[in-house]
């Protein structure tokens, strides 16, 4: 256990949203769960946590005020499941959540506030619990939780849970539109046809595999063109029913459309929805998008991948020797 000099200092930490480059729904599990395999990619969009120790139990605080500061929350989901393991009560603290990342629109915001959760208590209380440990406790919270604990580009598999680091590769400029509704992620897998896709043959022609041999090419630089990227996100969730439910009943095409009619090489919707990215020759071509999006009363944000590194950096936050878990 860590002295009382290092549980007397507040911890600060911020945490990325995730976009979906590409999500192939390959078939319903016995535990009624869907076997997936998915491209994550963490992106520069950020939720910030301070923990400050002291007083009586856990207490979550958040400054956007639709956000629910109960125990349906999944920062103090995870701090739950964080005392199970333990078999008794974490001492007292105060969790403070800046909110950024959109809720409820398949960025994974909730998913990514817990891994940061079960890492800053983690380090605050000096537990000395590995990464292999948390990546267990995460599995219980969310299908794109586990991720947070890795960032970067990486591969998930079964319903998320099994996840594979790739190597870091060049900055993706993106714009990603939200739109007024959010998809609650159960409804759109219900709303999945059966099957849900095609099987997924190893060593096929898939287009995430195709993405990745192309990232991992080299600087993108002028060779990143429509044309290379076409094709290259599918996401099976757009075609779930639930989608003709919003409104308008088009709303994820017609996002899509909006931004390649402002210069977008490749759009697709993030995870279950409701925000739909599109990628961008540079950063100065996404910035003008947005402007342009902005004037059409749309809300739009320029924003690009990130690496490992800059997403482990984030999660050192304020002290020098780091938050991120070893294992």
């Amino acid at each position: 256990m860590a002295g009382p000099d290092r549980v007397a200092r507040r911890l600060s930490i911020r945490t990325p949203a995730k976009i979906n480059l590409g999500l192939r729904v390959l078939s319903r599990r016995a535990d009624g769960y869907h076997a997936v395999r998915t491209l994550l990619a963490s992106v520069d969009l950020w939720d910030t946590l301070t923990f400050e120790p002291g007083g009586d139990g856990l207490r979550l605080e958040c400054d956007e005020p639709s956000i629910p500061t109960d125990q349906t929350n999944l920062v103090l989901r995870a701090a739950s499941r964080l005392e199970d393991l333990l078999g008794r009560r974490l001492p007292g603290a105060r969790i403070r959540l800046r909110k950024r990342v959109p809720a409820g629109r398949g960025l994974g915001g909730g998913s990514s506030d817990a891994a940061a959760a079960l890492i800053g208590l983690n380090r605050l209380f000096g537990l000395g619990l590995n990464r292999r440990v948390l990546h267990r406790l995460l599995i219980e919270i969310g299908m794109d939780a586990p991720f947070f604990l890795y960032g970067g580009l990486a591969l998930a598999t079964g319903r998320g849970e099994h996840v594979f680091p790739l190597a870091d590769v060049a900055e993706l400029p993106l714009v990603l539109l939200i739109p007024e509704f959010g998809i609650p992620t159960p409804a759109a897998y219900r709303g999945l046809p059966r099957p849900p896709a095609a099987p997924y043959r190893e060593g096929g022609s898939e287009p995430t595999d195709s993405l990745v041999r192309f990232l991992e090419s080299g600087p993108l630089g002028p060779q990143l063109s429509g044309k290379l990227l076409a094709g290259c996100f599918p996401n099976d969730l757009e075609r779930s029913t639930v989608l003709q439910t919003t409104r308008p009943p088009d709303a994820i095409s017609r996002m899509r459309n909006a931004l390649e009619a402002a210069g977008a090489l490749e759009t697709a919707m993030s995870g279950s929805g409701s925000a739909v990215f599109g990628v961008f020759a540079d950063r100065k071509q996404a910035a003008h998008a947005v402007s342009h999006l902005s004037e059409a009363n749309l809300r739009a944000i320029a924003t690009r991948t990130i690496t490992r590194s800059e997403h482990r950096a984030a999660l050192q936050g304020n002290w020098p020797d780091g938050a991120w878990p070893r294992g």
